[in-house]
This record gives C-alpha cells, structure tokens and sequence, in this order.
C-alpha cells in the first residue's frame, strides 16, 4: 500500500509529489482490517481514503509520519544551539558598540547593522522554520506565515545590502581618498536607505504568502504549506528578480570593488621605504625623485623634552 502525500516546501511554489510505502512510515498496515464504514452506499462500506482505515487511525499515520526522526532530533539540537550563541553573539556586538563610544565608526555601524539583521531572524524566524522543516507543518496561521517569511526575506536583504556598502565604502576610502569623505551621519543614512529598499523588494512576499491545506480527507492542521498563492510563472519571474537583485549585482559590485582595493594596496608603496622610482629616459639618464622621509625616532632634547619631527628632503641626484 502506498500513501499519495505532497510535500510542500518553500522554495517557491514547487510541491514536491512523493508516493511513500507504508514501511517509511513505520507503521503495520493490516488488510485484514474493518475498513472505515463512516460513508455506506447501498449498504456497502464505501472507503473514505486509500487504507481504508478509520479517520482516527488515518490521522495517527500522519502523526507518526511527521514525528522527528533520530537524524531530525540531531539537526533540532544544532539549530538550539544555533539559536542561543546567535542571540548572544549579535546582542553582545550590538552591546559593545553601543557603550563604548570610541567603537563608533562607519564600518562598526554597518556591522551593528548586520547583527540587528540576523538578531531578529534567529528570534523570529529560526523556531518556526525548525518545526516547519521538521513536520512538513505550518502550525502558526495565516498572518504568522506573512510576517515570518516576510521578516527572513527582509533580513537577507539587509544583511546583502550591507555588505555591498561596507565595500564601496572601503572602496572610496582606499581608492578614492581624495573624493569621499566617509561620515557616521552618512552611514547612518544609508543604514536607513538599506532598511527601506529591503522592505519595499520583498514587499510582495507579505502580500502573497498564505497557507495552504494538503487535500487530504480530513480536516486537519498536518500538512499545511506557507506557499505563495500566485500562479508559478509570477513566482518564478519574482524569484529571478531577487537573484539578480540580491545576488549578481551586489557580487559584481563586491568583486569589482575588493579587486581594485586589493591591486591599489599590492601597488602602493609604504611611506618610508628606501626604494626610489626610476624612469629611463632616451639618453640613459636616470632621474630620482626627491621623497620626503620622516623621521620616525623621537631624540631627546637638551632640556630632556622630545623634539618635533623633522622633515629631511634629500637633494636631486641626475645621473
């Protein structure tokens, strides 16, 4: 005997078809059985689903069904332990920068940014993802699984988003130090503008996201998806969408803006070194270049107090 269930997962509006034999589900079918006689024709016992079991006996194999498994008692401790060093760990950097002041610089507030991010999807998100995984069982309601989704999907394109300006951020100091003059005020704008474009792109998510009964003879919470309600060619447009939004743009734009952090620092040579630049010229004279070197020894003055630095600048030599 088999037993036709769907699988619902979210990962779009995909849902998985699997015929499982009664032995997955660790349960003893007995054919021998009295089929369920709730529905008579003609005075016939007429099955109301494909074991012809009772409806208490029908709803007891899907429970065994969705019980978690050794394995999935495993992957239920990991995500606890997930869930409390998470909450610590992002509270505690949130913490730190907050009270110590000298902390407060731009790339600290991207990175408060970014635990505030992923604070609020291990406590919102983490627990009910975990039981959702585990039973093939959205148990939170309609609005629960707008919210939840919507929040997660919020997050990911905060923490995306951040990491994108946290790079031309570098990108303009390093490469650009002239130009652009980085300020916690403008961090703080573009923190905001982050939140406010992560909400407005996965907008549809709160609008779409609703609950779905598996058709299943009985009426029973098991089973239930959190799936997009839109038809699959308007999820699958969306879903692209996010891919180019979230994951192409930001990693070329990451790509584009470590290389040519990482070519101007390989390049860049460090104040004080003794190597000189040479240009050959067409009657092999060599030209150098008058640097500025800075004495980094502090010797003590006649009247024991440190003297200022002073710039030595060599002569020209043209040889």
């Amino acid at each position: 005997m088999f037993l036709d269930v769907k699988y619902p997962r979210h990962n779009g509006n995909s849902v998985f078809n699997h015929s499982l034999p009664l032995e997955i589900l660790d349960l003893t079918y007995d054919s021998s059985s009295e089929p369920n006689q709730s529905s008579m024709e003609n005075g016939t016992p007429v099955c109301t689903n494909e074991y012809c079991v009772s409806d208490e006996d029908y709803l007891a194999m899907i429970q065994d069904y969705i019980y978690p498994t050794p394995l999935e008692w495993i992957l239920i401790t990991l995500h606890i332990v997930v869930f409390v060093v998470g909450l610590v760990g992002n509270a505690l950097v949130c913490v730190s920068v907050y009270r110590n002041h000298t902390m407060r610089t731009v790339t600290n507030y991207f990175i408060v940014n970014l635990a505030l991010a992923d604070f609020l999807v291990i406590l919102f998100c983490l627990p009910p993802t975990v039981l959702w995984d585990v039973t093939e069982t959205w148990f939170f309601g309609s609005v629960t699984c707008k919210l939840v989704l919507y929040l997660q999907s919020i997050s990911v394109s905060v923490s995306v988003l951040t990491l994108t300006f946290i790079s031309i951020d570098r990108w303009y100091a390093i490469c650009h130090p002239l130009s652009f003059k980085s300020t916690a005020a403008r961090a703080k704008t573009n923190i905001l503008l982050i939140w406010l474009v992560s909400i407005l792109v996965v907008l549809p998510e709160a609008i779409v996201l609703d609950t779905r009964k598996h058709p299943i003879p009985l009426d029973t919470i098991y089973l239930t998806d959190c799936t997009y309600t839109w038809s699959e060619s308007s999820t699958r447009i969306y879903q692209l969408f996010l891919l180019f939004f979230l994951y192409v743009v930001p990693f070329l734009l990451m790509a584009v803006a470590y290389y040519q952090i990482a070519r101007v620092l390989w390049n860049k040579n460090i104040p004080g070194s003794s190597e000189t630049n040479h240009h050959p010229s067409r009657t092999n004279t060599r030209l150098v270049f008058p640097r500025i070197q800075l004495r980094l020894s502090f010797p003590s003055s006649p009247t024991g107090s440190a003297m200022p630095i002073a710039p030595s600048i060599p002569s020209s030599t043209i040889s």
